[in-house]
């Protein structure tokens, strides 16, 4: 999977994740991850705040993934708010 120089940076800062491991989480975090429409309630107004018209989001672990809607590329990596994760 393609990531942008800025993805790869906030993947390395925000959630630990190696270079070479980066592409390989993002499509995990694809094709595994929770999408806004399978979510409700305050997760999904959260989500769909951080997705614009050019992004979409996917969560997977502790982290919200951001890919841009056209290029399926990695864009950004955000955590996700304390009170959405599990206990």
């Amino acid at each position: 999977m393609r990531t942008t120089e800025h993805g790869e940076e906030r993947a390395k800062e925000r959630a630990g994740i190696k270079r070479a491991s980066i592409s390989r989480m993002a499509k995990r975090a694809w094709e595994e991850g929770i999408a806004f429409w399978q979510t409700s309630g305050s997760l999904r107004e959260w989500m769909e705040d951080k997705s614009t018209h050019a992004a979409c989001v996917r969560i997977h672990g502790e982290f919200a993934y951001i890919f841009g809607a056209k290029t399926v590329q990695l864009i950004t990596i955000l955590n996700v708010p304390k009170e959405f994760k599990r206990q």
